[in-house]
């Protein structure tokens, strides 16, 4: 009897041992603070001090589960240090929360994800490449500004096919009585070879103050009049659209310690006019409106630990009336220094300069991404930061 006892404890701990060995979960974050000046937040300037967008924790983690197949997680919170709130709304896995089967015949993943464009084309704009948040596009208007998460996504991603990457994703609605609505589809592929790397990326929503800026953390009305999300000047006049839709491309080219990239996306808001609920169409447009950015950024690696980056983006758009239309510069510049593989300090500067008549029918403010638009054509943003990996 003791036998067995004994052989029944040993061979339950060589399965623990076993499993252990199988099994792997990674806690990993960022935590990125810094002191910023903005020329121009709603007609002030401000200094304050705030922690970047990417300031977050995350869990990952896989099991095998034999014959090649491996079932995967992912969790990954933001937060504010200043004030220790969760970021995303408040959401406990705001940025993401999936589970998922990784095979030989690719990943499967079900749950809150990014969107295709933000997962492909974004890493090889400026505010991956080198910079920081404020980086992206005017307003954030086409989506690569690793900030638009998507709820009840499924996703499908193929394994490496020399050099070759393809995905496909479609996020449920879950409204009764139609399949369509709120859903959003994204479809995706990318290239690496050596120095060069490309990549183009589809994402199209239906009732997208909804079903994209309304995942934050409820289902009520994101418009400008209820203090919501879809609040910046570029863009908020067309929160009542039918759909939103986004093309992206992007490359880049690496030779030596210089690094060169381009990325242009199209983005449509589709039958302006559309959603009646609340007060989404303050202006009473109908129609189509679209935005078309280009991008330009440089990366030089001085040394190992000093890097200098650069860019130019050149965004203009043509609203559903005749008389709506403008047009956005903006000019960013970038300098880190690592201290050690896991920290570093930076400074970066953005200036954007805005021209016509912007979604609210008035002059085209400027309105850098993640800041209080701007009460004129202008404004400048000055971040000083120390960033921390783990």
């Amino acid at each position: 009897m003791k036998k067995n006892i004994a052989l029944a404890a040993a061979l339950l701990a060589f399965g623990a041992a076993t499993a252990h060995a199988q099994s792997s979960v990674t806690l990993y974050g960022v935590i990125d603070e810094g002191i910023n000046y903005i020329s121009n937040s709603g007609g002030h300037r401000l200094y304050n001090m705030t922690s970047a967008v990417v300031s977050g924790w995350g869990l990952t983690g896989a099991e095998d589960l034999g014959g090649g197949y491996k079932a995967i997680f992912k969790l990954e919170s933001g937060l504010e240090l200043n004030n220790g709130t969760l970021g995303q709304g408040g959401l406990m896995f705001g940025r993401t929360a999936y589970v998922g089967v990784a095979s030989p015949y690719g990943t499967a993943t079900f749950g809150r994800q990014y969107d295709l464009v933000e997962d492909y084309v974004a890493p090889l704009a400026a505010l991956s490449v080198f910079g920081v948040y404020t980086m992206g596009h005017p307003g954030g208007v086409d989506d690569i500004n690793h900030t638009n998460r998507i709820n009840n996504v499924i996703r499908y991603e193929t394994l490496d096919l020399h050099g070759f990457r393809f995905s496909a994703m479609y996020s449920l609605g879950g409204v009764a009585g139609s399949f369509s609505q709120n859903s959003v589809v994204g479809a995706a592929g990318s290239y690496v070879r050596g120095p060069f790397s490309a990549a183009v990326a589809y994402v199209r929503a239906k009732d997208p103050n909804y079903s994209v800026w309304g995942s934050v953390g409820d289902s009520t009305s994101k418009s400008p009049a209820t203090g919501g999300f879809f609040v910046s000047p570029v863009y908020s006049g067309y929160a009542s659209a039918n759909a939103y839709q986004v093309i992206a491309l992007g490359s880049a080219y690496q030779l030596g310690r210089v690094t060169v990239g381009a990325v242009y996306t199209n983005t449509h808001f589709e039958d302006v006019g559309t959603l009646t609920t609340g007060k989404l169409n303050l202006y009473n447009y109908h129609g189509d409106a679209r935005f078309d950015s280009a991008e330009l950024n440089v990366r030089y690696l001085a040394t190992p630990s000093l890097s200098f980056g650069a860019a130019y983006d050149y965004t203009w758009s043509d609203g559903p009336c005749a008389d709506i239309g403008a047009h956005y510069h903006q000019v960013s510049l970038m300098t880190g220094y690592l201290l050690s593989k896991r920290t570093s300090v930076y400074l970066s500067v953005v200036y954007q300069r805005a021209g016509g008549t912007d979604s609210t029918g008035k002059a085209a403010s400027a309105s850098i991404i993640g800041l209080t638009a701007s009460n004129s054509h202008t404004q400048t943003a000055v971040r000083a930061g120390l960033r921390v990996r783990f």
